[in-house]
C-alpha cells in the first residue's frame, strides 16, 4: 500500500467513525517512520473528531512543525479561533 493509499484508508476510517483502527494505522505507520506530517495531521483530526481537543491541538502542532504550510496549520489556527472565541453577552446578561 501506497503513502498516500495509507493516508486515504486513515481519513476514510475516521470519516466512518472506526477511530480504533484508524489509531492502530496511525501508531504503526508512525513507528514504520511513515510521513510523519501528514500522519499528525489525520491524528489531529482523529482527536478532533473525539473531541479530545487538546490532544488534537497537539498533533496539528506537531504536523505543523514538520510541514507549515499543510492543512494542520490552517486546522490549528480553526481550533485556536474557536478556543479564543468568547461572547461577552454570556457574562454579562
Amino acid at each position: 500500500m501506497t503513502a498516500e493509499e495509507l493516508h486515504h484508508k486513515i481519513q476514510q476510517l475516521i470519516t466512518d467513525g472506526q477511530l480504533e483502527e484508524a489509531q492502530c494505522l496511525i501508531t504503526d505507520s508512525l513507528a514504520e517512520g511513515g510521513d510523519k506530517g501528514t500522519l499528525y495531521y489525520l491524528q489531529g483530526k482523529l482527536h478532533a473528531r473525539k473531541a479530545d481537543w487538546s490532544k488534537a491541538l497537539s498533533a496539528y502542532l506537531k504536523a505543523e512543525a514538520i510541514n507549515p504550510d499543510g492543512p494542520a496549520k490552517d486546522a490549528r489556527e480553526m481550533l485556536s479561533g474557536i478556543f479564543d472565541f468568547y461572547c461577552t453577552d454570556y457574562y454579562n446578561p
